[in-house]
This record gives C-alpha cells, sequence and structure tokens, in this order.
C-alpha cells in the first residue's frame, strides 16, 4: 500500500490493523510450535474488504512473492485482520495453512514425478466443495488442538467475522472476490515441508 492510500486510512482503522498485524505475527508462531513441521506460510494482510452481495471472503491461499520468492502463502483482507477474536482467527489462519501445506505437497510429488507446474485454473474457491478437495490432512501437519477444531466455509463461527466486516464497510475499499485461480511453474519450498511431504508418502505405501 502507498503512504497515500495509508494515510486516508482513518487513525482508529489504522491502530487496528497494526494490532492485527502483531496478533497474526503470534498466532502464526503458536501453530507453528505445535505443528509437525517448523515453516508456516507467510501471511498477507491487504487494506481491503471482501464481500459481495451473498457472503464475504475470510481469506484466500495463494502463491505470495516473499524476500524475492515465490511461496505458497494466505492473504487476509481487513475483516479477518482485525478480527479480535483470536480462536476465530487462529482457525482460519489453519484452514488456509492447510491449502497451502496442499498445494505444496502437490508440487513436491509433481517434481518428483518429473512435472513442475501447479496449476488451479480448474478450482473455485467459493467453492465448499473445492474448497475442501485441496486441503491436507490437518492431523498430518498440526498440533492436536489445531488439527481438531479445523473450520471450512459457511461454518457458524465465521459469522462473527461478517459482523467485524458490518462495521468496516465504507471505510475500505471493495472487492467483490479475490483471485480465484493461479498456474505456478517455480515455487520455493522449505526443506522441512519437502521433507514432510515425502515422509507421509513414504508411510503410506503399502507394505
Amino acid at each position: 500500500m502507498g503512504k497515500l492510500a495509508w494515510s486516508q486510512i482513518p487513525l482508529t482503522l489504522q491502530s487496528r490493523l497494526r494490532e492485527g498485524l502483531e496478533r497474526i505475527a503470534r498466532l502464526r508462531e503458536q501453530i507453528g510450535a505445535a505443528a509437525a513441521v517448523t515453516s508456516m506460510p507467510p501471511v498477507q494482510v491487504v487494506p481491503e474488504l471482501w464481500y459481495d452481495d451473498e457472503s464475504c471472503c475470510d481469506g484466500c491461499a495463494s502463491p505470495l512473492i516473499v524476500n524475492g520468492n515465490r511461496i505458497f502463502g494466505c492473504t487476509l483482507p481487513a475483516q479477518t485482520a482485525t478480527l479480535e477474536d483470536e480462536d476465530i482467527l487462529r482457525r482460519v489462519m489453519v484452514h488456509e495453512f492447510c491449502h497451502c501445506f496442499w498445494w505444496s505437497a502437490d508440487e513436491v510429488n509433481a517434481r518428483d514425478a518429473g512435472v513442475t507446474t501447479t496449476d488451479t485454473s480448474g478450482l473455485d474457491q467459493t467453492s465448499d466443495a473445492d474448497d475442501r478437495s485441496q486441503m491436507v490432512d490437518p492431523g498430518d501437519w498440526f498440533g492436536a488442538m489445531d488439527a481438531n477444531r479445523m473450520i471450512y466455509q459457511g461454518s457458524p463461527e465465521t459469522l462473527r467475522i461478517q459482523d467485524n466486516l458490518r462495521g468496516l464497510i465504507g471505510c475500505l475499499p471493495r472487492r467483490r472476490s479475490p483471485p480465484k485461480r493461479f498456474t505456478v511453474k517455480t515455487v520455493t519450498l522449505p526443506n522441512d515441508i519437502e521433507a514432510h511431504v515425502r515422509r507421509l508418502r513414504m508411510t503410506r505405501l503399502p507394505h
């Protein structure tokens, strides 16, 4: 975000966004501390509201550029990033991380098979069925608390995010939905994630 755009945001909302960033960083660290891998996906916060006439979008997983590298991460709109309910926010983050790890696993398996493209051109991230089809089993990746409290599209807990959204309408730009599709030809994968994917694959081989 440019300086001019930031300056146009009310000071109270600027403060809420800063607090949200700190909250997200702390939760990301806590999730990682209990997970099977130490590398957690990066989280990007955008000063936008994601909603249409029927629903709001709580977050989106996609490739992000971090320190010059393309890596699977998640983006949170302002209605999610400023949510003070840490329990719901954490559960949304774990949901998006499940997508990141699924695509990471898909990339590792593709590379091992001699293919290097992750294609989600046929995925509709607004569809619950499509959404669930590209997520890892949280029990393979996260601590028991996070794995047992997964949250999905349409879960009643997300109504807290919609309530938060109502108080932000008119304060930030609106986007009807985040980007739904992408194709990745090169992506950076942390070593521990690659190793965990292969370890899981070996445990599933018939004996």
